[in-house]
Order: C-alpha cells, then sequence, then structure tokens
C-alpha cells in the first residue's frame, strides 16, 4: 500500500483552493469572497504574475497568501513557457502597465496572452486586427505590450523544457476545469510529486562563467539526462557525471583545500590548473583533442565544433541522427576517460587508447544483445565504427593537418 507524503498533500491540497478561481462556472462562495478581500484584484490574475511584477495589498488573506507563495515554489513546473506565462491574462497587464486597456481586447475574445501569440512570437497588431477584430484605438496598447513584453524578456516565447506548448495548468488558466472528472487534488499532488528544482547556483553557474556561455535550465537538463538513453555502459555514465558536475580534484581545487599543494597544472607546469585548464586548455592537450575531432569526422562523417561544450558536456546538436549521436557520445566519454586514467601523468593521451576502449564497448554491447536475444537499437552507430575500423590499417588516426 502506498502512502502519500503528507507536508506534499498538504501543499497540494492548498494549491487545489488557487485552481478553484480559474474554475468558471459555478465558482464556490469563498472564491468571491477571497476576491473581495483584495479589493480591486483577482487572485486568477495574480498567480500567473511573478512577484517582482505582481502587485502587493495588505488586505490578502494569509490562506491566499500561503497559496500564491506555494504556486510560486512550483511555478516552473505548472508553466511551459519563462518568465511569462502564455496563460497570463491580458486583464492582468493592466496591474504592470498602468494605462493599459484591457477591455477591447477582452471583449473580442484576447483574452490571455495565448491568443496573442503565434509560434513564440507576438503578432503584429493588423494580424490581431483581422483576428479579434480590435479596435484601432487599440493600437497604443498594443505598443505598451510590446514594449512592456520586451523589457521582460518576453517578446519571444522560451520553451523551458521543450514539452507541450502549454501546461496542464496553462490549459486550465486559459479554458477553465476540463470536466467534472478531472480531480484537482490528485493532479496538483502528482505535479509536486514529480517536481525536480533546478539548482542553477552549483555546477551549471560554475560551467557557464567558465565557458562564457548562458547555461539554462533546459540546456542543463537535456546535457544531464540525454546521455542515458544512447549509452547504457556504467562506467562511461558515471564519467559524464564526474565530469559535468566537477567531481575530479584539478591543482587550483587542492590548493584551496591544501595551501603546500602548487595551485600550477601538473602537466605543462606552467599555468593555473583549473577544471578548464586539466581537461581543455593545457597545450598538451591541444593535439589530442584535434585527434579526437578527427576521429568523429572520420567515423561518422560529421564535423562538430571543437569547443568545450561539445567535446566535455556533450552539447552536441540535437538534429543530429540517434546512430551518429550515439557513437559520439561513446568517442567523447571514453576520450575523457582517457584523461582520468592518466589523471597526473606529465605525458598527453593518446587517441591509440580511445580506439582500443571503444572496440571493448563494441564487444560488450554485442555480447549483451546476444544474451538477451534482441537486436541492438542502435546497432547503425556500430556498423559505422566497425566500417571506419575495417579501412583503417592498424588503427592509426591520420595526423591533423
Amino acid at each position: 500500500m502506498a502512502f502519500p507524503h503528507v507536508k506534499t498533500y498538504h501543499q497540494a491540497a492548498i494549491l487545489t483552493s488557487l485552481l478553484a478561481h480559474l474554475t468558471i462556472k459555478g465558482q464556490p462562495q469563498w472564491v468571491r469572497m477571497e476576491n473581495q478581500a483584495i479589493a480591486l484584484l483577482r487572485v486568477s490574475n495574480l498567480m500567473w504574475l511573478r512577484k517582482t511584477i505582481r502587485p502587493t495589498t495588505t488586505t490578502m488573506p494569509s490562506q491566499l497568501s500561503l497559496a500564491l507563495n506555494i504556486w510560486d515554489q512550483y511555478r516552473s513546473h505548472f508553466e511551459s513557457q519563462c518568465p511569462l506565462s502564455l496563460a497570463t491574462p491580458t486583464e492582468a497587464l493592466t496591474y504592470c502597465i498602468p494605462t493599459f486597456h484591457a477591455t477591447p481586447w477582452k471583449e473580442r475574445g484576447a483574452t490571455h496572452l495565448a491568443h496573442l501569440y503565434k509560434e513564440g512570437k507576438l503578432l503584429p497588431f493588423l494580424d490581431l486586427r483581422r483576428l479579434y477584430n480590435i479596435p484601432p484605438t487599440s493600437h497604443y496598447s498594443h505598443i505598451q505590450l510590446q514594449s512592456f513584453l520586451h523589457k521582460h524578456n518576453r517578446e519571444q516565447a522560451q520553451k523551458r523544457d521543450g514539452g507541450e506548448e502549454l501546461t496542464t495548468w496553462e490549459k486550465i488558466g486559459i479554458t477553465g476545469i476540463p470536466s467534472p472528472k478531472f480531480k484537482p487534488l490528485s493532479e496538483c499532488y502528482k505535479s509536486i510529486h514529480s517536481y525536480q528544482p533546478f539548482h542553477s547556483s552549483t555546477q551549471a553557474q560554475h560551467w557557464s562563467t567558465d565557458l562564457n556561455v548562458n547555461i539554462t535550465e533546459h540546456k542543463w537538463k537535456h546535457i544531464a539526462t540525454s546521455v542515458r538513453k544512447l549509452v547504457k555502459s556504467a562506467p562511461l555514465l558515471e564519467q559524464h557525471q564526474k565530469t559535468i558536475y566537477r567531481w575530479y580534484m584539478v591543482p587550483t581545487r587542492l590548493h584551496r583545500l591544501y595551501p603546500h599543494s602548487p595551485p600550477t597544472c601538473w602537466r605543462c607546469a606552467g599555468d593555473l590548473g583549473s577544471v578548464l585548464h586539466i581537461w581543455w586548455r593545457c597545450p598538451k592537450l591541444e593535439r589530442y583533442w584535434k585527434e579526437v575531432r578527427q576521429l568523429i569526422t572520420q567515423t561518422t562523417k560529421t564535423d562538430i565544433a571543437l569547443e568545450p561544450s561539445t567535446f566535455l558536456l556533450l552539447d552536441i546538436p540535437p538534429d543530429l541522427p540517434a546512430t551518429i549521436k550515439k557513437l559520439i557520445y561513446h568517442i567523447l566519454l571514453t576520450a575523457q576517460r582517457v584523461i582520468a586514467r592518466s589523471w597526473k601523468s606529465t605525458r598527453p593521451p593518446s587517441v591509440s587508447h580511445i580506439i582500443q576502449d571503444v572496440d571493448k564497448q563494441l564487444i560488450y554491447e554485442t555480447q549483451y544483445s546476444a544474451a538477451h536475444t534482441r537486436p541492438q537499437r542502435w546497432g547503425g552507430a556500430w556498423e559505422l565504427w566497425s566500417s571506419w575500423t575495417q579501412k583503417t590499417t592498424g588503427h592509426l588516426v591520420q595526423q591533423h593537418h
């Protein structure tokens, strides 16, 4: 028998009260009472606005304040877009744009931001006029809206996780509770229970700083999880986790812990041995990574960027075929393992070790498929590898030109 998590269930019960405000017909009496308590504001408008742009009131009931706080805690799980949900009512914009007139938009059916967008972009005013017969006098309101959305980085819809255009909760916010069979408490509990917060203050931020790129929540989740779909080798998956979560003790980190330990790179004995230097920038690794790239080009007929985000974080183009991505993942993770195996060696690693290890992985996967009497799902990747190894005498990679 499964027992619910008491705290999560309590939070779900409180969130269920918020969903009652989204009911279009037959709202409970207490919903009207809560709206009256916050004067001219409406809960169904406030909940879609973030704290930074949400108007405040001293008359808000404590129960409603608690519900909004819990909603804010999990809102990234309830919304597919950021930083402003497409379920935001146009009426709510009057709280943020003091002179914005929402009535002409509401009366003609443009009740939510979702009605003003197409393919992630705010529609031009002429297109909105044709769709909703918006009066010409509302052109200024459209300019105000465009300016506000641009200021708050909502000029284009930014999906959080590459999922559906609208989440279940956003659809409820626009159209109301779907049917009497819908169970708000159960749905709230499932959503909260499956919530996994994004901790951007640790490794993702460190990599963003080192690589001078913006690693978003969606990209970090892709980096952390996409490899599992195509790589089944436990040592390679462990290597991936150790690399992206910066598990290895590099010289600069050891120096902070033990001041007598030198912070310089033990391989080149020149520059500071930071994470990025030990894995990428060290002069003794320059030729190695170029040869790894050449190996990938030769085996997959695919040219990938010689960038640390690609070779260390495995952030490769998502449109590549699965067979190509599988082989690239195996080569890059094996290349990282070769470096890790000779962690404090002054000699640069060799690509020949990568070839030997990938050959072993091919044997292991073939044996696994035979033992389970089922074909390899991504066997095409190993066909590419076998074809290359058969054509290459002695498994030697040509020198990079």
